[in-house]
């Protein structure tokens, strides 16, 4: 008889989606870890505790909808924040910058992970005044 699997925990993290001049922040994760080497949106780091992680102040957008994906030994709810900026940041969470074209994200190789995060964003209707408090 096989025994019963033991329930993977569930990880919060936030994806910054963060959009200049009709392009996208994208970052190229760490060598080591999940998702090593890869492409992907600038994010927080993933913790047991829920809450949203923001790079830094400005009028952000939290999406509605969160992406849920399983890992080998967790599961992750991932939300996605949005936010137009006025200046280019070079670095984002630690990482250089890639500033892709917007119509060119979806085929830019993100994991499935991501590549859920940026169809939610893609998809989601304008910015509008549903900001996340800048205190956040």
């Amino acid at each position: 008889m096989k025994a019963a699997k033991r329930p993977r925990p569930l990880k919060h993290g936030t994806a910054w989606w963060v959009e200049h001049d009709g392009e996208v922040a994208l970052v190229r994760r760490p060598p080591r870890g999940l998702l090593g080497g890869m492409i992907a949106l600038p994010a927080s780091g993933w913790t047991l505790q829920a809450g949203i992680e923001l790079p830094f102040e400005g009028p952000w957008q939290l999406l509605p909808q969160s992406v849920r994906h399983g890992f080998t030994h967790f599961e992750l709810d991932l939300r996605v924040a949005r936010l137009d900026a006025v200046e280019r940041p070079s670095m984002l969470g630690g990482h250089d910058i890639i500033w892709t074209a917007r119509e060119a994200v979806a085929d830019a190789g993100l994991p499935t992970l991501f590549a859920r995060a940026a169809a939610l964003a893609l998809v989601s209707p304008p910015l509008s005044s549903a900001r996340i408090p800048e205190t956040a």
